[in-house]
């Protein structure tokens, strides 16, 4: 143990004995200056850096660490600079900072890195040593109303408001006055804290007041005022009217008339999002034809005409606002479509265009005074997945060459849905038909021509259904489906043929009557079964086959069993026997032709085109 403590001793004395004769590399000094040009969003940060004795800095890079503490949390570029000799002269610097909030306190200092002697060849940023600077404070303005600048820019009928140094991203009113009347805005200032506004419409040689107050739940006070008075409108005394016209979502056509021939001219098209000048020069009429494309659509602009020369006096100024552009499917079920088109222009065709599996279907059509305008196809019915995949368009028409130009609606794709006509249920005096294949929650009309139509309202699968009672029996319906609405446009077709009556052994006349039209009443007062021609054909087949079936049948069989009778209790008589054979002759040859009467009609009646179950052959 007093060994061990023997080396320390010798140790500690060593180090004290060779202390004298051992050369330290001295560190740089950084010194964090105080701030200048404190603005209320920006400042001016100063620094140095001072070599120490023992020249060990060859080259040094330095930055600025700033924030509203002493963590700060942001950093200046970094700038590298080497000092211009090793004498003991400190190293100025400076860096300004921007967008600082308002009145607020924040933290910085200087950051150093350098390289140490000895070290060689590429260094990177890491490999450098660093040395930090004290910690300085300082406080941004408190932009208070002298610090706020307002100018003004008159013109005779127009002036431009210019105003700086305020809190950047909040709003503020400017109101200009001429003693009887005022006008305001709200303006929000921008990042860099300042604004321009333009008030148009006053009156040459008139003196105006202009305010600048804040805005707030509690109103605010006024921050700053000016005056300023318009000018005597001598310039010029030029007149001229401006039209906009051919409006769109993205564009917009204008012409002026009344001009000087061949002057210059400049539209000037403002809005919100900025402003979009265009010089032209007016033709030897003192006409001008324009147009403005890339505009935003649901946006208000003003544009001003005014000369080239004297572009603070406008001659005309319109406002006009670009419209909503839609090209979309507003409903469609299992073979057609309907599309509806907005923001077009009244005065112009449009061509509608659908291109199908074998061809492109186009239709020609003019828009409504508001802009709209709806088409519908009728394409070829989905009955199977995959369904054809459609792509639909709408551009303007130009008639003179029969071509079509883009406006700037993007085209549809779709598929049109599985679907079809379907018979449910059947009887002889009522159906229930049914539609799948259509635009979910839709109303739709089912028909069976002659009986009242029935309403239904699709499902989310888009299948409705619909019951006809009161219907004729054994009779064929034509039955289509459309949207209520639309009486030219069926969405699905097809037919429904009622069964016959039963007869329990009775002729059918008893059931249906000889003319089987014209009985009973819906509850709305109408008849279910109206008769037409349809149902006079009917009654000849209901007479036909009374005498066919109800009479000929029964009749000719009383008539052989009476002949049989004659023929077996003949006992031998001559007589009888004959009687007995004319009777079976006349029988056979009364069957042969109500037959051929039949066969005869059938003949003619289906060389003439109608089908014999139209009338119940």
């Amino acid at each position: 143990m007093n060994k061990f403590k023997s080396i320390i001793n010798i140790s500690i004395l060593s180090v004290f004995v060779l202390l004298p004769f051992v050369s330290f590399a001295a560190l740089p000094i950084a010194v964090t200056k105080p701030p200048s040009d404190i603005q209320n969003d920006s400042a001016v940060l100063n620094g140095s850096a001072q070599p120490a004795s023992g020249d060990i800095l060859d080259n040094i890079v330095y930055r600025f660490q700033w924030g509203e503490n002493n963590s700060y949390g942001n950093v200046t570029s970094l700038i590298s600079q080497p000092l211009s000799d090793h004498s003991g002269n400190a190293l100025n610097f400076s860096e300004k900072i921007s967008n600082l909030k308002n009145n607020t306190t924040y933290h910085y200092r200087v950051l150093i890195k350098y390289i140490p002697t000895g070290m060689t060849g590429v260094v990177s940023y890491s490999q450098m040593s660093s040395v930090f600077g004290n910690d300085q404070t300082f406080k941004t303005g408190n932009n208070s109303s002298s610090q706020i600048n307002l100018t003004a820019s008159p013109a005779s009928n127009i002036v431009t408001l210019n105003v700086y140094n305020l809190s950047s991203g909040k709003s503020y009113r400017i109101a200009i006055s001429d003693g009887k009347t005022t006008r305001d805005a709200i303006v929000k200032a921008n990042q860099n804290g300042s604004f321009q506004y333009v008030f148009d419409k006053l009156t040459p040689s008139q003196n105006y007041n202009v305010f600048l107050s804040e805005t707030n739940d509690n109103g605010g006070d006024v921050l700053k005022t000016i005056n300023f008075t318009t000018s005597t409108d001598n310039s010029f005394s030029e007149a001229g009217t401006t039209l906009v016209k051919d409006i769109t979502a993205v564009s917009a056509s204008v012409s002026s008339v009344g001009l000087t021939s061949d002057a210059s001219y400049v539209y000037s098209l403002r809005s919100d999002l900025g402003r979009y000048d265009v010089t032209k020069n007016a033709d030897s009429d003192g006409n001008i034809n324009a147009s403005f494309d890339k505009l935003s659509p649901n946006t208000n602009y003003t544009l001003y005409l005014s000369k080239s020369t004297d572009i603070a006096h406008y001659i005309d100024k319109k406002d006009f606002r670009t419209l909503s552009p839609i090209f979309s499917i507003i409903s469609f079920n299992s073979n057609s479509v309907t599309f509806k088109a907005s923001g077009l222009n009244a005065v112009y065709q449009y061509m509608f265009s659908v291109v199908t599996e074998v061809g492109t279907l186009n239709k020609q059509v003019s828009p409504e005074k508001t802009g709209d305008a709806t088409v519908t196809f009728t394409l070829k019915q989905c009955d199977k997945e995959p369904c054809y995949k459609y792509k639909a368009s709408v551009n303007r028409y130009i008639s003179g060459d029969n071509t079509s130009e883009s406006i700037n609606l993007p085209d549809l794709y779709f598929s049109l849905p599985v679907g079809g006509f379907s018979v449910l249920n059947v009887s002889s005096n009522s159906a229930t038909i049914g539609g799948s294949g259509l635009t979910p929650n839709a109303k739709y009309k089912f028909s069976l021509v002659g009986v009242p139509d029935v309403e239904a309202t699709a499902d989310a699968n888009g299948f409705a259904q619909a019951v006809f009672s009161n219907l004729a029996p054994d009779h064929r319906y034509n039955a289509f489906v459309a949207l209520v609405g639309n009486n030219t446009n069926y969405v699905l077709n097809g037919e429904v043929t009622t069964l016959a009556e039963s007869s329990s052994g009775e002729s059918s006349v008893k059931f249906s009557g000889l003319v089987p039209c014209g009985t009973g009443r819906n509850a709305d007062g109408s008849i279910p079964t109206p008769c037409d021609f349809n149902y006079l054909i009917k009654m000849i087949n209901i007479v036909i086959n009374f005498i066919l079936i109800a009479l000929a049948v029964p009749i000719s069989a009383i008539m052989f069993a009476y002949a049989g009778i004659l023929m077996i209790g003949a006992n031998g008589e001559v007589s009888k026997i004959t009687q007995a054979k004319n009777i079976f002759t006349n029988v056979v040859i009364g069957l042969v032709f109500i037959a051929g009467s039949w066969l005869i009609i059938h003949a003619i009646l289906s060389i003439l085109g109608y089908d014999g179950s139209w009338i119940g052959f």
